[in-house]
């Protein structure tokens, strides 16, 4: 019922690598950026930038059902960055500079068989209490293998938050620069298997 029929009579005698399957793997991204720059006067000026970046993938099932296991599934993701700089020329030797950035990230993969009830395949209910409901990985000698990894559903978002300032001070010949940077790192991040 998983396993396709053959393309070929496959290799004497053993008859394996029977099977040639091949397909197109579905692809689309966009990006979007936009920037701003002003100056408030000859000392004082800022810039910022905006970008996003959104696309997916759908790979296909080359067993033609959801026992394939040639991918682990269709995946999307959208990054977003926004970025604020602000420099300041107190005088010819003192320069402020002020920046912040922000990055942010969702990325997703969904096995082609999410949602399959395993008990189906006469399997105890035992592979239902993860939550997770999609088709087992079977592993049968001389046999292609059947079914996504155990660990494939995986959601993610992550952010980064990025602040810099520093001082820039000119005495002679010598350059000082003294500042300070902080960043903060979010990481949510969801894989849940069955057993």
């Amino acid at each position: 019922k998983y396993y396709p029929p053959p393309t070929s009579d496959g290799l004497a005698y053993t008859h394996v690598n029977n099977l040639f399957a091949q397909d197109v793997n579905d692809n689309t991204n966009a990006q979007m950026d936009v920037k701003l720059d002003h100056n408030f006067s000859e000392k004082s000026r800022f810039t910022s930038r905006y970008s996003l970046n959104w696309g997916g993938s759908v790979p296909p099932l080359l067993l033609g059902n959801l026992a394939d296991n040639s991918t682990n599934g269709d995946s999307s993701s959208r990054t977003q960055n926004f970025v604020f700089d602000f420099t300041r020329i107190q005088n010819p030797t003192t320069i402020f500079e002020f920046r912040w950035g922000l990055l942010r990230q969702r990325a997703n993969t969904n096995p082609k068989s999410l949602g399959f009830d395993q008990t189906t395949l006469g399997l105890p209910s035992v592979y239902l209490t993860s939550g997770v409901k999609m088709f087992p990985t079977f592993t049968v000698e001389g046999y292609q293998e059947l079914g996504q990894v155990g660990y494939g559903l995986i959601a993610r978002g992550d952010s980064m938050n990025d602040v810099t300032g520093n001082v820039v001070k000119i005495i002679g010949f010598h350059n000082l620069k003294v500042g300070v940077e902080a960043r903060f790192m979010l990481l949510n991040y969801l894989q849940r298997g069955y057993p």
